[in-house]
């Protein structure tokens, strides 16, 4: 879930810089500059990178919402062992695509990988080990799912390696989903949470756009890589509009379908103003609008969870 709080209003024009395509040249100068080794490889853990993923964490909690207030201890030994399972996916994930992208990303703050010819083993190490313990701990906790474990980590392979479908757009943007939303399914007892659905759907729509802002601020790269992803194809303002309109969208036929109930226009509230932010935004200030509809996502997300808590 790869969500400002209260912000309303849209990045003025006057924050306008050139054009994504005029900015390939000092992506390739940025790339030529950049060290051949990237630092602090003597831990594997930061290949993982948990600081770009850590607020994902929070994803499996999305079916305790009848149990949380009711039975606190409970709702904590549900959602620990899927706090754990979600991370091991998570680190999988992102280690891979850390050692895919290794060639085309720029930024060592991105990727600490970049640039790095041969991967160390320790790295590799981690990262395979991060599949093999969420899939072993998965088979063996009796609260967790394996079927969505194994779900995430395939999507997270193809996405990566193999037929690297990163490559197309669309599918790409498509595929990516399907890396975070298996994570709402881990716990294995949700029938008593009658708000999941609404949650899980809230979570997609503000995955999926925070996936198109994604793309649109790495669009430089992927022109430089060869990576024909959403952005690419449609050019960034066609995908924030995109991305504005799917929150929209999304808030319009929760308001169609369905009793009206406090959780339900709270999903609405969440959907929209996620959508609100990304409109009228610039492609040049996509890492800005990715920060700042991260923090609206996360405030108002809490709040839903809350709501539907509160109504459960």
């Amino acid at each position: 879930m790869d969500l400002a709080v209260g912000y309303s209003g849209a990045l003025s024009a006057t924050d306008a810089v050139a054009p994504a395509e005029g900015r390939a040249f000092e992506h390739r100068r940025e790339l030529s500059a950049a060290p051949p080794v990237a630092p602090d490889l003597s831990a594997a853990w930061t290949v993982l990178r948990a600081r770009q993923w850590a607020h994902f964490v929070l994803v499996p909690a999305i079916p305790l919402t009848a149990l949380v207030l009711r039975d606190p201890l409970a709702a904590a030994r549900a959602y620990l062992p899927a706090a754990a399972a979600a991370s091991l996916c998570l680190g999988y994930a992102y280690g891979l695509n850390a050692i895919a992208d290794r060639h085309d990303d720029v930024r060592p703050s991105k990727n600490p990988l970049v640039r790095v010819k041969r991967v160390p083993l320790a790295v590799k190490t981690a990262v395979a080990a991060c599949a093999i313990v969420a899939l072993s701990f998965a088979g063996i906790t009796p609260h967790i799912r394996l079927f969505p474990v194994i779900v995430s980590i395939f999507w997270a392979s193809l996405y990566s390696v193999g037929p690297r479908l990163k490559r197309l757009p669309l599918l790409s943007t498509a595929i990516n989903c399907g890396i975070f939303a298996p994570l709402a399914f881990l716990i294995r007892d949700r029938l008593q949470a009658p708000d999941f659905g609404l949650l899980t759907l809230t979570f997609v729509t503000v995955q999926t756009q925070a996936q198109l802002i994604h793309e649109v601020a790495d669009r430089d790269e992927d022109l430089h890589a060869s990576v024909r992803s959403t952005a690419v194809a449609w050019g960034g303002p066609t995908t924030l509009r995109a991305a504005t309109w799917l929150g929209l969208g999304v808030g319009a036929a929760l308001l169609l379908a369905g009793t009206w109930t406090a959780t339900r226009l709270l999903a609405v509230v969440t959907v929209s103003a996620a959508a609100a932010v990304l409109h009228g935004g610039l492609p040049a200030n996509a890492s800005v609008l990715r920060r700042r509809h991260r923090r609206l996502a996360l405030f108002l997300g809490s709040i839903l969870f809350l709501a539907a808590a509160l109504g459960s």
